[in-house]
């Protein structure tokens, strides 16, 4: 920590060997620098003084003692000079050269002109060739260490924490891969960031960051003053020099930025030489065409920012204003950390990271004004940077991280972007012990609050800083099982997660989460492979996880999820109603319940469920759409599209909301809206949903030509979407000449519904489709059984009931089919659903049918 303000009087005015202390001249991670008077030799001096708790490590005062030595080397006018490192009373002070004169900071208010730009980057450039020439790097160039006397001489300062150019053997003796990131965030050069050694071209990285600052009044990789996220430099080209400049200044600025440390100056001897001959009006000789293009090519995904451990965490500049976060409600999503390197296991881990970091902020949605976005529902929509959190989920706020591992250190590097003006609020770099995952998660869950304003009352403040394990191994196999969880479509990662947790019971057999999660992966396991033996290993270990940890909602949610999955749903509604009471904070719990009480044909318990998991997180829009469908599903269409539109103004441009919108259109037979709402939801991202929504719009025009074009490119993007199958052949029955596609694709639709079934086998909505595809391919025994196997688990159900009816009038049965018609309508069965479906075309001119008709335009 810093020294106190009582610290510094005390030391004003004290004796530290031969040197008297005047004055405070300011301050920076390392210490307070004094200006003090040398007794002996008659001259003013800098005196640092080594924060306390530095002078404690033994490790960090050797290295200290080393650099020291070295950075006392250069003897160049450009170089403030080291004169000597001494200890006093258990503290170190580093003795420098005093330099009087401006910082490059301060005079960095606005561009400087050509001239003076031209006499400090020249200087610059040559005194830190002198550095690098005796083998010193600064590894911490920036404003605030350029210092300018009145005579216009520039002085590099703070080589006394440089680093000698890494050899190998210096490498392993200033053990440079674990003691953290040197140097200031927004001057770091993307190799440095990315955890490797530095080296000359670092520098040279950082000088060129400084010279574009100075010639255009901002950051190369943002916008005016706002801190620039460390994914940018990793990933984002410099930004175009839009001030006049000689020709090929910007040439060379752009080489000494080149994001590859082999298309930048290899030196500052070359730099120096070609900024020099751009001053004299020359062409620079030696840029390389492989730089320039390098430069202009652009990654679309953008990683932005990343996340936390636990030292070293640096912003700037310090007066900089920073994006404020007021305190009104806001949604903050959290971006899937990506991991520097393609290892699976460090994907894994940061995946893991990611799902535990939202799963602890969730927990503070319900008495503190931020929603934290579930990270399932992040993953589904495919949210991958801050403008498609906005977009897409109507996020206010955006956390994004990546994560690398080198040997025993873990480095992550964070921000936080204010979704709605895309700027970054907060950032910072992190390291840590890799053997304490237990560090990163606390560490930017503190970040976090902090920079929202948050301070959490005494019982969340313990309940944010519980561990649910003790053991530091097995919190880590836990977060790589969840990690693999995350991309379970790739059947490898199933495997990979029933290991790791398994791997976690072993450091912790009383691990109640660790068996949580293995009850869910065992669930997965089983929802594609439908292996028997995963329900029972998944029942044991829900079981285990409830056994172990009672006091908590996982293992109850685990069941509740198991029981659901295999339509047991009295089991399922008794679980999870036990998870209610033991977190009633606990959204999911509530819409998972609500999936339980549908099931039990309990239509009031699931509404009441799903707007209590909207009063818990309003601004959270899973809830809406799922109560816009329990409406849809009770002929409750415009409760329905109340709730979508409410999904379409928390996020405004969500391709969900406004194809949810859609669907809705459809069924009322407002099909011009339902057009517009669903093409513009295919214009922001296609889907299969709206594809095939859309479809049904043409569908019911008689436009069966263009619909089956529609369904065509919907089961295209989703093979194993039942419904697709059903509506593609149902379309190309009404096409003349293609009785074959029509056959085909129902026979594929059936297989797929009956897949379906094979791991929920009371889905009534799966039954009653596999119904209607088993009538068109006059299987009249299995429709039957379907048939009446769905309206026994959803009797009043609008859809069900009009499912039932069409079977049976495709089974030439049609006075059942007119009374399953009936009760259709008086649930709620819109009149355009029954008036442009072909299938009622035979009934147009039959009594009943008109009073039904008649009936239904009456709703």
């Amino acid at each position: 920590m810093l020294q106190s303000a009582t610290e510094i009087r005390d030391l004003i005015g004290s004796r530290i060997e031969r040197f008297v202390i005047k004055a405070r001249l300011g301050s920076g991670g390392m210490g307070e620098v004094f200006l003090a008077d040398d007794t002996l030799l008659k001259r003013p001096v800098a005196l640092k003084a080594i924060r306390p708790d530095r002078c404690q490590d033994p490790d960090f005062r050797q290295r200290l003692v080393h650099e020291a030595e070295r950075a006392s080397q250069p003897n160049d006018e450009h170089i403030v000079r080291i004169y000597q490192l001494l200890e006093h009373d258990g503290r170190i002070f580093l003795v420098m050269e005093y330099v009087e004169g401006k910082t490059l900071r301060a005079k960095l208010s606005k561009p400087l002109a050509t001239e003076e730009f031209f006499s400090i980057a020249e200087q610059c450039l040559a005194g830190l060739a002198a550095a690098h020439q005796r083998g010193i790097l600064h590894c911490d160039l920036k404003p605030e260490n350029v210092m300018i006397t009145p005579a216009g001489l520039v002085k590099l300062l703070d080589f006394g924490f440089a680093r000698h150019a890494a050899t190998q053997e210096t490498r392993d003796r200033l053990d440079l891969n674990t003691t953290g990131i040197g140097g200031t965030l927004p001057y770091m050069a993307p190799e440095v960031l990315m955890g490797k050694p530095p080296d000359p071209r670092s520098d040279i990285f950082s000088l060129g960051v400084m010279f574009y600052e100075a010639l255009t009044g901002s950051h190369p990789f943002c916008t005016g003053w706002a801190e620039p996220a460390a994914g940018l430099i990793l990933q984002e080209a410099p930004r175009p020099i839009r001030r006049p400049v000689l020709a090929g200044l910007d040439v060379v600025l752009l080489r000494m930025l080149a994001r590859d440390p082999a298309q930048r100056y290899q030196n500052c001897a070359d730099a120096l030489a070609d900024l020099r001959a751009v001053h004299a009006g020359r062409t620079p000789p030696s840029e390389p065409s492989r730089a320039r293009s390098g430069l202009r090519s652009r990654i679309t995904t953008s990683l932005t920012a990343m996340l936390v451990f636990g030292l070293l965490l640096t912003s700037w500049p310090p007066s900089a204003t920073r994006h404020g976060l007021t305190q009104s409600a806001r949604l903050l999503v959290v971006l899937p950390f990506r991991p520097i390197s393609e290892e699976a296991g460090d994907r894994a881990l940061a995946n893991g990271l990611t799902e535990t970091l939202t799963a602890k902020l969730g927990q503070i949605a319900d008495r503190y004004p931020v929603e934290t976005a579930p990270a399932s529902e992040v993953r589904a929509q495919k949210v991958k940077d801050p403008q498609q959190a906005r977009t897409i989920m109507g996020a206010t706020l955006v956390l994004e991280g990546s994560l690398q591992q080198s040997g025993r250190t873990v480095r992550v590097i964070y921000s936080l972007v204010d979704a709605r003006s895309q700027h970054q609020a907060h950032s910072g770099v992190i390291t840590a012990d890799a053997s304490n995952p237990f560090a990163m998660q606390d560490r930017v869950i503190e970040e976090v609050l902090v920079e929202l304003n948050i301070e959490l009352g005494k019982e969340d403040k313990k309940r944010m800083e519980a561990h649910p394990t003790a053991q530091a191994q097995a919190y880590d196999f836990y977060l790589r099982g969840r990690g693999y969880m995350q991309e379970y479509d790739r059947p490898e990662n199933l495997d990979n997660a029933i290991a790791a947790f398994q791997g976690s019971l072993t450091k912790d057999p009383r691990f109640a989460l660790a068996y949580a999660g293995l009850g869910q992966a065992y669930l997965k396991k089983y929802a594609i492979a439908h292996l028997p033996e995963s329900v029972l290993q998944a029942r044991d270990a829900c079981a285990r996880a409830v056994e172990l940890d009672d006091g908590k909602p996982d293992g109850e949610i685990c069941l509740g999820m198991l029981f659901d999955t295999t339509g047991r749903y009295e089991e399922a509604a008794q679980h999870l109603e036990r998870a209610v009471k033991l977190d009633a904070g606990n959204d999911e719990s509530y819409l998972e319940l609500a999936v339980a009480y549908e099931g039990l044909n309990r239509p009031g318990d699931a509404e009441r469920s799903l707007k209590r998991a909207i009063a818990l997180r309003p601004l959270h829009w899973a809830g809406y759409r799922r109560l816009g469908w329990l409406y849809n599903k009770n002929g409750r269409d415009d409760e329905a599209v109340e709730q979508f539109q409410h999904l379409v103004d928390l996020a405004p441009d969500s391709f969900s909301g406004y194809s949810n919108l859609g669907a809705v259109y459809v069924l009322q037979g407002k099909y011009a809206a339902a057009i517009d709402a669903l093409e513009r939801s295919i214009a922001i991202r296609q889907t299969s949903n709206a594809l095939s929504n859309l479809g049904v719009a043409y569908f019911y025009q008689h436009n069966y030509q263009d619909a089956a074009r529609i369904y065509e490119l919907a089961v295209r993007m989703t093979p194993s979407n039942y419904i697709a199958f059903g509506n593609l052949g149902e379309a190309y029955g009404q096409v003349p000449g293609r009785p074959v596609e029509s056959r085909t694709n129902y026979k594929h639709a059936l297989e797929l519904a009956e897949q379906s079934l094979n791991v929920n086998a009371k889905d009534s909505e799966a039954l009653s489709y596999a119904a209607i595809y088993a009538a068109h391919l006059d299987q009249k025994a299995k429709a039957e059984r379907y048939r009446a196997a769905a309206l026994k688990l959803s009797a009043n159900n609008p859809e069900i009931s009009k499912n039932s009816a069409l079977v049976l009038a495709q089974l030439h049965q049609e006075r059942r089919a007119l009374a399953d018609l009936d009760r259709a309508v008086r649930q709620g069965l819109p009149a355009a659903q029954i008036e442009n479906d072909p299938a009622w075309q035979g009934f147009s001119a039959h009594p009943e049918y008109v009073a039904i008709i008649a009936r239904a335009r009456r709703k």
